[in-house]
Formats: structure tokens, sequence, C-alpha cells
């Protein structure tokens, strides 16, 4: 039996309000199909399990199991555990070795079968050489209680170290049969739970809270909740690390934003004390990342059309499933630059920006999203330097020309103006009225032509220079 529109819109609404994920999600992963299969056809008796219970009963659990959205991997980002062990643990340890309170918390949530939090794990014990003397309590929680099992057993297959040298797996792990299973001392420093995030906490006081690719997949509402959650677990001074194309929405004047290459990382403040000068940290020349290779899951695509459909949430998740692979993809951090600078998200956007212009400065619309940045933030005289950087890269972008022309305008430069609008529309001749203007843009080729035309009309009706 085929579920209803109905019934799809009832388990929409209850999986949104129990686990948080977004409708958006929910439809691109397929829960019509899903709940036919858990519900072997007689949904509306399970949607009626799903409501008189909660999220630890064997229904949901099974309903969990099914959504796990995304993949692990030891070493995931492998940027984040260079970050942690060379800025953010130095840091830390010389704090608490001065107050001589050896003591960390940390919490990995939504931590999955373990591959994380055993990173974190490992990640410690080669960087505090005294580790002995430490008190550690790392958290790892997750909802679904089939891969916390999976967890404790800490026993794991090839496919979990695909991009981590063979000495990570010589050290820490003993061949069982096919398969690995991490050190009894390592797994010894996590303590695994089920727990729902947007419940609690594992325990207050946390100092470093990793949240990788878990806040995209909520919705709004709901991620925000989350994220009130982590506020109130993290000690002042406490850091988030989350995904790469990852940025918090809301409270965010409760936050410093370090601007790592390419990973931007947020440490909660305490708003009755002075600010300290954010860390900048400029993108390194030799990259240790791999480089980066044709995209062939298809993602970069996937998320240029969701843009196109106007929908962005879809297109940061493709682009999270893009750059956990290819982490110095140029154009899909600019594409990220794009989603972040609509939400008003500035300095993450030019975090993703200066990725993208590392590796080259020719992407014409690396320049044209910055210049976009710089407008909204009063700085004029730089977005014209920045449109003109992106023509030069790309002699007929016809975005930038129309901003320039729109900018010269309003300076009163109408020969300047002209000039421009009249390359916006050289540079869009030969393309079809549906067409696309950008990867970055969901503005066709005719709604681009409307509002050239249209400035030339009142230049025109002004008695000004015609075009």
């Amino acid at each position: 039996m085929t579920i209803s529109d109905h019934q799809l819109t009832q388990a929409i609404k209850l999986i949104e309000t129990r686990l948080g994920l977004s409708p958006t999600t929910l439809k691109r992963i397929g829960l019509a199909d899903l709940l036919e299969q858990i519900s072997s056809g007689d949904t509306n008796n399970f949607l009626r399990l799903l409501g008189e219970s909660d999220e630890h009963s064997p229904a949901w659990q099974r309903l969990v199991h099914a959504l796990t959205i995304g993949e692990t991997y030891f070493l995931r980002d492998k940027e984040h555990f260079r970050i942690l062990r060379e800025n953010i643990l130095p840091r830390l340890i010389l704090e608490r070795r001065q107050a001589e309170d050896l003591r960390l918390n940390i919490w990995c949530m939504g931590c999955s079968t373990g591959e994380e939090a055993y990173s974190v794990a490992t990640t410690l014990n080669e960087t505090i050489p005294d580790l002995y003397k430490w008190r550690i309590n790392l958290f790892a929680t997750d909802i679904n209680q089939r891969a916390i099992s999976t967890a404790k057993l800490g026993i794991y297959r090839d496919w979990s170290f695909r991009h981590t040298p063979d000495s990570f797996k010589q050290r820490y792990f003993t061949k069982v049969d096919e398969e690995w299973q991490i050190s009894l001392q390592i797994r010894n420093m996590v303590s695994f739970m089920r727990m729902n995030a947007l419940r609690g906490m594992p325990a207050p006081r946390i100092d470093i809270i990793f949240a990788r690719h878990i806040l995209m997949y909520l919705s709004r509402e709901q991620s925000i909740k989350v994220e009130e959650n982590i506020h109130r677990a993290l000690m002042n001074g406490g850091w988030l690390i989350m995904g790469q194309a990852e940025a918090l929405r809301s409270s965010r004047e409760n936050w410093m934003l370090h601007m790592f290459p390419g990973t931007p990382i947020y440490q909660k403040i305490d708003p009755t004390e002075t600010l300290p000068e954010p860390v900048s940290y400029p993108a390194r020349k030799a990259i240790e990342l791999e480089a980066d290779r044709l995209d062939d899951s298809g993602d970069y695509e996937k998320a240029v059309n969701a843009i196109h459909d106007d929908h962005p949430d879809e297109a940061e998740q493709h682009l999270a499933n893009l750059l956990g692979h290819h982490p110095n993809h140029p154009k899909g951090h600019i594409l990220l630059a794009s989603i972040f600078a609509n939400r008003q998200l500035y300095p993450e956007a030019l975090t993703h920006i200066g990725v993208a212009l590392e590796k080259s400065g020719l992407y014409a619309d690396a320049h044209y999203v910055k210049a976009l940045i710089q407008l909204e933030q009063d700085e004029e005289d730089n977005a014209v330097q920045s449109l003109s950087a992106a023509i030069y890269c790309q002699r007929r972008h016809a975005l930038a020309a129309m901003m320039l022309g729109n900018i010269y305008q309003s300076r009163g430069d109408i020969l300047k103006a002209a000039r421009n609008w009249r390359n916006a529309l050289k540079a869009v001749k030969e393309k079809d009225d549906n067409d696309y203007i950008s990867d970055v843009s969901d503005m066709t080729v005719a709604r681009l032509r409307g509002m050239v035309r249209k400035q030339q009309s009142l230049i025109e009706e002004n008695g000004k220079p015609h075009i």
C-alpha cells in the first residue's frame, strides 16, 4: 500500500519534532519509501507507535537506523584534527597546567559508530605526553542505539580506514579475523551513550564540542535549539568544531569566530568580559590535504542545481559531502561562500573565499561573491576592485558587469554605467532566456536582461546618454 500525502506530512512533522530533521532532508533521502519498508505496509499503525513512544523505543530505533545520514571514517576532515592538535589543545593544556587543574571535557555529538570519537582520543594520546595524569572525559553521543553498540565494540572494517595511513591502523588496532579492533587503552578513553541532542547534554562545562555534519540536516527551529544546548554545555572559552560546510545560525553575538584556512571554528565568549582579537590564520602555501580531484559523485552539480532552484539548505548538504571528499575543491568553497553570504555570515563566507583564491586568484566568481560582501559592509571602493578583478578573470562576467554599472550609476558616472551594462548584455548575447547566469546565483538570462534594460530606459527618460 502506497503511503498517502497525509501520512507523509504527519511523519515529517513527527520526525522533525522528535529528531529535528528538516522536511528537505527527509524528502531528499526518500522518507516515503523508507516508511513503507519499515512499517511493512501498515503505515498508520507504525505512525501511531511513533506518536505514543519516545525515541528510545524499538519503533523509533528502527526508523533512526534507516534515517542515518552521511558517512564516517577515522580522521575524517584531517584539517580539524590538525587544528585540534596544533592550536586548540596546546592552549587548553597550558591553561590547565597553570591552573593546576588537569581536566578536559570533550563531547562528540552524533558520534555514529565511533570513528570520530576514537580519532579525538588518539589525537589526545599523541598531544598530551603525561596523559596518565589527566582526567579526560570524552563523551560520545548518538540517538542510534545500534550505532552506539558498534562503537563500544570498537571493531571496524577496512572501509573505516580509507583516508588514514597504514601506520595509524598498525599503531592503534589489532587484527581480528578480517576486521580491526581498537586498543583497549583508546577504547577506555571514550564514554559512549545514547542521547538526543535536542533534549540535553552529557555534562556541563565542556571544553570542546564536535558537532560536525549535524546541524545542516536539521530544520532551522530545531538547529537553533541544538545550538542553544551547545552554548549552555560549553564553558566560557570552550570550542565548537562544526563541519567544513556549516555555520551557526543563531546567537552569534555570544561567539568568536576563528578563521582557520577553509574551516571556521567558534569559541564561546563571556559577553561581560573584554573580547580579545579573533585569530586569523593565513592559508598555508604547502597544503597537506589531498589535491583537488574530479568530483565523480556529482555533488557539485547537484549543489548548483539546488542553488538555481532556491534550495540553499539542500545545496549545503551536497557541498558538505563534496568537501568531505575533496576539502580543497575551490568551486565548492566559492559556492558555499555564496550561501553563507546570503545568510549574512560574512566572516565564514570570506574564509571559504580565501581558500579558493589561495588555490588560484583567477576564480571570477570568488571575486564577485567577495564584492557582494564588501557592498553589504559599505566598502564600495573595495567592491569595485573585486568586481574589476572578476571581469579581469572572466572578461564576460555578466553579474560583475551589471553590478559595476549599478555602482557607477549611483555615483553619477553614467558613461561608465552604460559601458558596463552594455558589457553585461554582450556577455549573455548567445544565451537562452532560461539559462542561469552563474553557478552562484539563481538569476536567469531573461531576468538580467530585464534588469539592465530597465536601467537603460530610466537613463533615457532622464535625458541621459543612450547606450
